[in-house]
């Protein structure tokens, strides 16, 4: 028990020696930051105390330096002519303060073995800040309208990202949520979509209804709008036909196997018995007994039903007006409709473990033709959805 409690305080030791030594790196990588927090975790548990001079001391050196390194950087900045400037040095002011707002909740901080509090000081950076953000808000606002000036779908979406910083930084700043539902109306790229058959066979209406149902399909995003071809009310931007161009359905085939089936089965037990015909038994007077098995058989009559279906089809991407073809991409889809099922002629104890899992089959109606059509129409429609959702429209 004695060397199991010495270990255990060695483990602590060692923990808190590498903690120290962690920390003491990241000041010297110039990681003031890493070594903030790793101080700052060690004296939350425990401060004040001869233990946490240490960790105090390393915490009072990483917070003087990331300070002076940080409002060094801001002074080089402002001497700077170009005006993203700005955003740096708002950040770094945030930075500063949210450093404070860290070691704030642990002060007063004791070095005991210096009898001294340790010094972190707590400048009010707030009016720097506002200044720096009201600059910074102000610069991405003229990149937003200049933006915006250039009355293109991408111009509109970059010029929205900026305004919605903005909102971000400083909520009902100017015009700026009218400007962002301008950006957002003008920047969406509306994309109409046709369905056309050039088989021989008809589309189920139902996959149809489901191919153009973008709503459920969740295919729209913010900056993308899919509809239905043929609506008079929309100018589309790009037009996209999905073509079926292959269906075939196969026949309604069943196949018959004969399948004779023999196993060895237990059918009770034989009793053992001596010369005299007598049964034998153990020494406790229980008869001995050995497992009696038999040979069972059958005839099994096993059916397949099968059909199966091949759809092909092909979307193309066209720039409006001039139907331009931008893109191609095939699509096919492959069903099938299968059933196996049985007639036994025998003793059904005798079906191997295999034909034993599906003796309760019974035969199936076959589906029709605009059935199959449909079930692979939803793979057609899967890898159709699939490339509306990954598509971007400039």
């Amino acid at each position: 028990m004695k060397n199991f409690y010495v270990l255990f305080l060695s483990l602590i030791f060692l923990a808190s020696c590498g903690t120290k030594k962690q920390i003491a790196q990241s000041i010297a990588s110039g990681n003031f930051n890493k070594a903030i927090d790793l101080a700052i975790k060690k004296l939350s548990k425990k401060k004040n105390t001869k233990s946490s001079d240490d960790y105090v001391l390393l915490l009072e050196e990483a917070y003087a330096k990331a300070n002076e390194k940080d409002l060094r950087e801001i002074e080089r900045l402002k001497k700077e002519p170009y005006p993203e400037k700005w955003e740096k040095i708002y950040r770094l002011y945030a930075g500063i303060m949210d450093r404070q707002d860290k070691v704030r909740p642990l002060l007063p901080l004791r070095i005991t073995s210096q009898n001294r509090n340790a010094h972190f000081d707590m400048t009010d950076y707030m009016k720097p800040l506002r200044e720096a953000r009201n600059r910074m808000v102000e610069v991405k606002y003229n990149q937003a309208l200049a933006e915006m000036r250039k009355r293109t779908r991408t111009g509109y979406r970059t010029a929205y990202d900026l305004l919605e910083e903005i909102d971000r930084y400083y909520p009902d700043y100017k015009d700026v949520r009218q400007r962002m539902e301008t950006c957002r109306q003008n920047g969406i790229a509306y994309v109409g979509v046709k369905i056309e058959n050039k088989t021989d066979k008809i589309i189920p209406k139902k996959l149809q209804n489901e191919l153009l149902d973008f709503e459920g399909n969740r295919a729209n995003n913010f900056w993308t709008v899919y509809e239905p071809a043929g609506k008079d009310s929309l100018q589309y931007d790009y037009l996209i036909k999905l073509t079926f161009t292959d269906i075939q359905v196969s026949p309604e085939k069943e196949q018959e196997k004969i399948i004779d089936q023999e196993r060895q089965i237990q059918d009770g037990w034989n009793y053992v018995r001596d010369q005299n015909g007598n049964i034998v038994r153990d020494s406790t007077g229980k008869a001995i007994r050995t497992p009696r098995y038999i040979t069972v058989r059958a005839r099994v009559h096993q059916y397949r039903q099968f059909k199966e279906a091949v759809v092909k089809a092909k979307m193309d991407l066209y720039g409006l007006p001039g139907l331009k073809k931008l893109a191609s991409e095939p699509l096919q889809a492959h069903y099938v409709f299968e059933n196996i099922y049985l007639k036994v002629q025998g003793d059904k104890r005798a079906l191997s473990d295999e034909l034993g899992q599906i003796i309760n089959n019974i035969k199936k109606p076959f589906p029709s033709n605009e059935q199959m059509i449909y079930d692979a129409g939803q793979d057609i429609k899967a890898q159709f959805k699939k490339i509306l959702n990954q598509s971007e429209f400039p």
